[in-house]
């Protein structure tokens, strides 16, 4: 490793056939390009490569390609909902999918996702602010949005709905898995927001989403577009990577449902599966 660190050094001092155009004045340091400092300057960058290693930084802020896109994602954070898209070769490979593969029924997804929605809850006040009760005595619940803290609600339908379990990736593109993080309570409305590249072709009904996401996030219509091309964009340069799934996330819910750390999503046993039980079937939504 150092002798190739070394090489490459060697190879920028060398001397060219062309005259330099620039050369050192006097009061200038000196270019010490000893065998001896050439090993000490390998030697410490090898070993700050390691502390990297060590460190749980984001390995993407040493490497210029990604300072950008981080530094967009760092100012996001502001946020209370973002546009979150998956990846193409990702379409179908989530949660609901990989449990119904594992366990063979939709149960176990059903079971999750009634446990996730039942921790965002209201109780139901009078007008006097007392709170209701219900036939045994307890205190009635309304379950709410965990974004926008308001009941779900079908624009489209003019219905209130249930709320809907969002999950929330992460992205490695180092070791090529998409890990979950989250799972979240949110209105229909608001899970309309985060994937609102599903209504690409009814402008009309993106352009209200768009003026909500823009009223949750207090930013104007302008920010709003730019932050729907960022999104897309992330999309698309993930767009032909093809991730393990990590749902570690899973066991810790405590449910009897577990994963190993990774999760084959695209082994030709699983892409059988999903084109049998969720592809053909226009219920299903890709995310």
């Amino acid at each position: 490793m150092i002798k190739s660190i070394i090489t490459t050094i060697k190879s920028l001092f060398e001397k060219k056939d062309e005259v330099s155009q620039y050369q050192l004045n006097d009061s200038e340091d000196f270019i010490d390009d000893s065998e001896e400092r050439l090993k000490q300057v390998a030697s410490e960058y090898d070993n700050t490569q390691k502390q990297l290693k060590k460190s749980k930084l984001d390995y993407r802020y040493y490497d210029v390609n990604f300072r950008h896109i981080l530094a967009e994602y760092e100012r996001q954070k502001i946020y209370k909902i973002r546009f979150e898209f998956i990846p193409l070769e990702q379409n179908f490979r989530n949660v609901r999918s990989a449990l119904h593969y594992k366990y063979s029924s939709i149960e176990p997804w059903r079971e999750i996702r009634n446990y996730i929605e039942s921790q965002s809850f209201k109780y139901i006040r009078d007008e006097q602010g007392n709170y209701l009760l219900d036939e045994n005595g307890d205190k009635k619940k309304k379950f709410v949005c965990r974004i926008c803290k308001l009941n779900s609600y079908d624009f489209k339908d003019d219905v209130t709905t249930n709320t809907q379990c969002h999950e929330g990736w992460a992205y490695n593109e180092l070791k090529n898995t998409q890990k979950l993080i989250y799972l979240k309570p949110v209105c229909f409305f608001c899970h309309e927001i985060i994937h609102i590249n599903r209504f690409n072709k009814d402008k009309e009904y993106q352009d209200l989403l768009l003026e909500r996401y823009c009223e949750i996030n207090y930013i104007d219509m302008e920010q709003a577009r730019k932050d729907l091309e960022f999104a897309e964009s992330e999309r698309k340069r993930r767009g032909h990577t093809m991730y393990s799934l990590d749902m570690s996330l899973i066991n810790k819910l405590d449910l009897g449902y577990e994963f190993s750390e990774f999760f084959d999503c695209h082994k030709q046993e699983f892409n059988s599966f999903l084109e049998l039980k969720f592809k053909q079937n226009k219920d299903n939504e890709p995310e």
